[in-house]
């Protein structure tokens, strides 16, 4: 089929709606979340074995080989999916690929990813629904828009950015844009997401049966104290310039699309001027969360023991034993934690000789 499309963008920031507009177009089938770029990371590094990462050269296949083969079969998997439904591109919308654009643009040359991007305090108010502290949303927003801004600029005109803010209040110039990016002709099914989509609620807790919604752009300001708006500006207010935000500003200060343009987003070459222009930026370090790295036996052992001393927390747990996990051992087969018993059991999945 034609060019892949990648829906990218950290949680919260409207990625879904975009998904449910495009997928909207007859031309356009636009999967939600299957995260399968985690799975082809796996097919580069074998999971859970510490030869993982020779495989290609015991059987003399260089990596670009693999690019080709990994590409005919998802393309197919996809190509499948999408014709079932009468449509003659496919694409994928799952948030954590901002961790995965390098992998994706490399094993598919012809692809195209657009990128959503939200105020940051907007974003850390949404992931709310997932249980996560403000400190946590705001570690989100900026690890997952280092990411995609860093992909984005080396992607350059393969790379389309359009902010939610814009979205929902412009959307149909905005829907155009995305449609011309794409090389897509317009269709009205765009602007009638809600009534083209099955009903039900989405992923992420969407209605897709919702018309687009202003309302929600300042709303998450109404429950946020001095001392998580002062956090926010600190950690996210530079870093948010690049996008045309200030942190403490519940909504956007200026456009989004460079001068002339006449364009509401940026392609990767204007998220780089707008990125220049906004310097000092804020720099974090980030290291992959344990699904979106390769699966080694040095990277599970690590899990394991994080996830032995957290499951100690709170139990009713000798201190001779806590010292042992702390220490990286699993815990004693009488060890009365029961998240400890679970965790022991994976250990042994990985390792027998546990």
């Amino acid at each position: 089929m034609d060019r892949p499309i990648f829906v990218i963008g950290s949680m919260g920031s409207g990625t879904t709606l975009l998904r449910l507009m495009l997928d909207s177009h007859p031309n356009i089938m636009i999967a939600q979340e299957t995260g399968f770029l985690r799975a082809l990371m796996a097919q580069y590094h074998i999971p859970f074995w510490k030869f993982g990462g020779e495989w290609l050269n015991r059987i003399d296949m260089t990596e670009s080989e693999l690019d080709e083969s990994a590409r005919l079969f998802y393309d197919d998997v996809f190509s499948k999916a999408a014709a079932k439904r009468g449509a003659t591109r496919w694409g994928d919308k799952t948030p954590y690929h901002v961790h995965h654009m390098e992998l994706a643009a490399r094993v598919f040359p012809d692809a195209q990813f657009i990128a959503t991007v939200r105020h940051p305090g907007a974003v850390a108010n949404s992931v709310g629904r997932f249980k996560w502290d403000w400190n946590k949303g705001i570690e989100h927003w900026t690890h997952s828009n280092q990411n995609m801004t860093d992909a984005g600029m080396a992607l350059g005109d393969r790379f389309h950015l359009i902010r939610y803010e814009d979205l929902v209040t412009d959307t149909e110039p905005v829907l155009r844009e995305v449609l011309d990016f794409l090389g897509e002709p317009w269709k009205d099914e765009v602007m009638a997401h809600h009534e083209v989509q099955p009903g039900g609620v989405a992923e992420g807790g969407t209605k897709a049966s919702d018309p687009v919604d202003t309302a929600r752009m300042a709303k998450w300001r109404a429950g946020v104290s001095d001392k998580q708006m002062n956090r926010l500006v600190k950690r996210a207010d530079s870093q948010a310039h690049v996008f045309g935000y200030a942190a403490a500003e519940p909504l956007p200060i200026e456009p989004l699309g460079l001068p002339g343009t006449g364009l509401s987003g940026v392609t990767g070459d204007g998220l780089r001027e707008r990125f220049e222009a906004a310097q000092p930026v804020r720099r974090v370090t980030i290291r992959p969360t344990f699904e979106n790295r390769p699966f080694t036996v040095n990277s599970m052992a690590e899990e394991l023991r994080k996830a032995y001393v957290a499951g100690m927390e709170g139990a009713r747990v000798r201190p001779a034993y806590r010292k042992e996990v702390e220490a990286g051992l699993p815990p004693r087969k009488n060890s009365d934690s029961p998240v400890a018993k679970v965790r022991r059991r994976v250990a042994r999945a990985v390792n027998p000789d546990l």
